[in-house]
């Protein structure tokens, strides 16, 4: 079938057909699995009217390329980015104010599913993300988010750059969280601001025209000194965690 993708797994496959953001097409079962996951993701398909096909394990993972289906898979539109300009209204109208990410050069599919996880369940409004060399929205960060892709509005960008200085205009403060930051993260005031949270990639971290452009530049204090660091998504966790607590109170 054209213009299709295949996701994979319980959840994705689940939160896709409940989100209806795009279309299911059709959900693949493997024959044998567990009989109680069959039935609620069966259930579920007759409530959307979903086609539900059985094949083979095999089959799935033919089609996925990877043995980490759990047997389920479904055939779906190809995901729906928000545009910028959508995200930053919708972020705009909460009387909270403005909570976005904006992630630098993240090329893991696990790293970038598990910080759109945990961006949506911590009330993030939007991801953005820049359109080339980073990872995109695919099946395997929709399935490291554990179908939270299909909550979470993201968008893509040219330069990320520029669209600092769109989100400045629109009244946003970007704060830049990286290792050798000014202030420690529970050091700064985040009540009452429009906060754009700006991650980079494990090796090379923010890219320095993007970094020059934000306001603050914040690290997660360690109770050790140690050569290492904290991989992005739980970086990216831990700073979330601390403006969603003080959005909260």
């Amino acid at each position: 079938m054209k213009n299709t993708e295949i996701i994979y797994g319980v959840n994705p496959v689940l939160e896709v057909m409940r989100a209806a953001r795009r279309r299911c097409h059709e959900v693949l079962l493997a024959v044998g699995r567990k009989e109680s996951l069959s039935i609620r993701i069966e259930d579920e398909a007759q409530r959307h009217g979903v086609f539900v096909r059985r094949v083979s394990k095999e089959e799935i993972g033919h089609l996925v390329r990877t043995d980490k289906h759990q047997g389920v898979a479904a055939r779906v539109d190809p995901f729906a980015y928000a545009s910028l300009e959508d995200v930053v209204e919708r972020s705009l109208a909460d009387p909270r104010k403005a909570f976005l990410i904006m992630l630098d050069g993240i090329t893991d599919p696990q790293n970038l599913g598990s910080l759109v996880r945990t961006a949506y369940l911590l009330g993030v409004h939007g991801m953005i993300l820049p359109r080339d060399n980073a990872a995109a929205v695919t099946s395997a960060v929709v399935k490291s988010s554990a179908g939270a892709t299909e909550y979470l509005p993201v968008t893509q960008v040219t330069n990320l750059t520029k669209t600092l200085g769109y989100l400045k205009e629109k009244g946003m403060w970007a704060t830049a969280a990286e290792a050798g930051g000014d202030k420690s993260i529970y050091d700064v005031d985040f009540k009452g601001f429009n906060v754009v949270l700006v991650l980079g990639s494990e090796g090379g971290g923010i890219r320095r025209l993007v970094k020059q452009n934000c306001d603050d530049i914040v690290y997660i204090p360690m109770e050790v000194e140690s050569v290492l660091s904290y991989n992005v998504s739980v970086a990216g966790a831990l700073c979330l965690g601390e403006i969603a607590r003080q959005r909260r109170y």
